[in-house]
């Protein structure tokens, strides 16, 4: 019998079909040779003994329209899983610095990001905090954004403070 659509059997007789392999799709039935599976575009794949173009999904990190062509995510986005959903941004407090990011880095403890951050240093110690990695501010500073000044003199201020206002003069 003559092979369905993604498969071919290259003579005639009662051996059984072999199936496009991965990343091969055939639209043509009762197909002789391995050369009617055609490839997905680039950055998408498709299952063993697919039949339509449409079947090839773009990978992940990259999107696109089924059986289109794929574009990576940006920096700052990414896509967990095949398939043609767009690109999403990466939470606060994460970044992606590379583009065709399957995933976001979190950033390290004490310190955040913008929403779609593209790199680590985008990710700033949050107040009270500063240093690499973020530390509690010691008494007698203040920190916000990221850097540590100190109480102006005969000042004084508790521990993670976070403005000169937590700054207040000696008895």
């Amino acid at each position: 019998s003559a092979c369905a659509a993604g498969s071919y059997k290259p003579a005639a007789g009662s051996q059984s079909c072999t199936s496009c392999g991965v990343g091969t799709y055939s639209t043509a039935t009762a197909a002789t040779a391995a050369a009617t599976c055609a490839a997905c575009a680039g950055n998408s794949s498709s299952a063993a003994g697919s039949s339509a173009q449409s079947d090839c999904k773009c990978n992940a990190g990259f999107t696109g329209s089924d059986g289109g062509p794929c574009s990576p995510c940006g920096a700052g986005t990414y896509k967990d899983a095949a398939g043609s959903a767009s690109c999403a941004s990466c939470g606060a407090g994460t970044y992606a610095s590379a583009e065709a990011s399957t995933s976001c880095t979190a950033c390290e403890a004490n310190s955040n990001s913008p929403e779609a951050a593209t790199a680590v240093s985008q990710c700033v110690c949050n107040d009270g905090y500063s240093g690499s990695p973020c530390a509690a501010c010691p008494a007698g500073t203040y920190c916000t954004g990221g850097y540590r000044e100190n109480c102006p003199a005969n000042a004084n201020s508790d521990a993670m403070s976070s403005a000169v206002t937590g700054c207040t003069c000696n008895a």
